[in-house]
């Protein structure tokens, strides 16, 4: 019996924010990983890991005329402060399971508004990619039944957080040459 409720978005996120005071912007990143319809099967809700580690929300509005879903975030970090999100476009991309997307990167953002605490004043954009399974349980499914979930999952989380500290380093080292 596949679990319905379970699992299944892993996203890696390197951010560009802008903290409260102009010219202080600088480049971040982390992890972050939801639950896809976690609340009222419309919003997906996670913890993220990184330089704004805390927890997010994502409910899915719909899709536009091209398919693409219209994402609103709500992002709280562990200090309490709230970084305020305008409506993202996540452009997916087909993968061999219709019930899983790749998210490539550029195809999926979200534009700083404001917030509280340091980030009263942001802006800026926060860049993700990764994989996002819509079935509940597409990692269990993939994985040799001997195998534990929870260490594929592992293995799975540590490679996209790979993939992203090396995005980071690659904005932060093109930013320390201008």
């Amino acid at each position: 019996m596949k679990p319905n409720v379970f699992v299944a978005s892993v996203v890696i996120a390197v951010l560009a924010a802008a903290p409260a005071r102009a010219g202080d912007c600088e480049i971040v990143g982390g992890m972050l990983m939801t639950n896809i319809n976690a609340i009222a099967g419309v919003t997906n809700l996670g913890p993220v890991a990184g330089d704004l580690q805390g927890s997010v929300a994502a409910t899915i509005k719909g899709q536009d005329s091209k398919g693409n879903f219209l994402v609103q975030h709500y992002w709280v970090t562990t200090s309490g402060e709230t970084i305020l999100l305008k409506e993202a476009v996540l452009t997916p991309v087909a993968t061999s399971d219709p019930n899983v997307v790749a998210v490539l990167w550029g195809n999926y953002s979200s534009d700083i508004l404001g917030g509280t605490g340091k980030f009263k004043n942001a802006t800026g954009k926060l860049e993700y990619f990764g994989i996002a399974g819509f079935d509940g349980a597409f990692v269990g499914m993939q994985a040799d039944p001997t195998r534990i979930l929870s260490d594929q999952m592992s293995r799975l989380t540590d490679a996209l957080a790979a993939l992203g500290e090396a995005q980071v380093a690659r904005l932060r080292g093109s930013r320390a040459a201008r």
